[in-house]
């Protein structure tokens, strides 16, 4: 759409389809075709995925036990309902929050404080502000396994991300100090492996199979009186989106799914659109 102050693109994208590094993987190689320059063209070997899950299953028959190959936390009721309209922006410059939170963890822990986590800390103790309750709270950090499965191209188009899943009592998601809180934020990343994409795999084949396509776009993988999915898409290796007028200059992500944070880039610090219940 052009207006007066410039040119406005909006692309939506459906999670029954594609995750969030396939949507902008999709966008930068459009932009790179308007521009007349190669791309790879997006890869839709879903089979892929398919054929690594069997053959880990069989490998792993005998040391896997049956509550490990649960599928993984979905809320697949159909009528749920995860739109907002209170959303608040949070602006936060990562090198400062990370030097403060440094001084609260041991030396030895202090490699565990990424941007990533530290920054996702930070999101989840603000939104368990809001919510007064007691408990145990929940944090869902996607994770990308375009980097994980060999056999998986970085052009993979598709479902490629599993989440991975920190429950703690609300006293201390509360009370830790932001550094600690990372690092065990941290440590929920790092255990992912293929079982987790291969249990959320099939729980998203599940709740396509038995509900439809509107299921998945509406699913939750927690409910957001007591759970948070955090995504960071300012980590993607993608170029600037350029569609041959200059790389944008606003990007505007509206999430409007309650228990939802998304991180995004903003010059040298990041913004996070974070969506409460209402």
């Amino acid at each position: 759409m052009q207006l007066k102050s410039g040119s406005l693109l909006n692309v939506n994208v459906s999670h029954a389809i594609a995750d969030g590094y396939s949507y902008y993987y999709f966008l930068t190689a459009w932009a790179a075709a308007c521009r007349g320059e190669p791309f790879q063209e997006p890869i839709h070997a879903r089979a892929v995925l398919r054929d690594k899950a069997k053959t880990y299953l069989r490998e792993q028959a005998n040391h896997l036990s049956d509550d490990e190959l649960e599928p993984g936390p979905i809320s697949p009721d159909p009528e749920f309902d995860p739109t907002t309209e209170h959303i608040e922006t949070l602006r936060i410059e990562p090198e400062q929050l990370i030097a403060e939170a440094r001084k609260g963890v041991e030396p030895a822990m202090r490699s565990w404080l990424t941007e990533n986590s530290v920054v996702t800390a930070l999101v989840w103790q603000t939104y368990a502000r809001s919510l007064s309750m007691t408990g145990d709270l929940t944090l869902a950090c996607p994770m990308d396994f375009r980097r994980m499965i060999p056999e998986l191209s970085p052009a993979f188009f598709g479902n490629a991300s599993a989440p991975a899943i920190l429950r703690l009592p609300s006293e201390e998601v509360l009370n830790l100090p932001i550094g600690q809180l990372a690092i065990r934020i941290s440590d929920s990343i790092h255990r992912c492996d293929a079982v987790t994409l291969i249990r959320y795999s099939a729980k998203i084949d599940q709740l396509r199979v038995n509900y439809g396509l509107a299921a998945v776009d509406r699913m939750g993988l927690v409910n957001p009186r007591t759970g948070l999915i955090v995504t960071n898409v300012a980590r993607f290796p993608l170029p600037p989106v350029d569609f041959g007028s200059g790389k944008f200059t606003r990007e505007y992500t509206p999430t409007n799914y309650a228990g939802t944070g998304v991180i995004v880039s903003e010059g040298a610090g990041i913004k996070v659109r974070l969506a409460y219940p209402n």
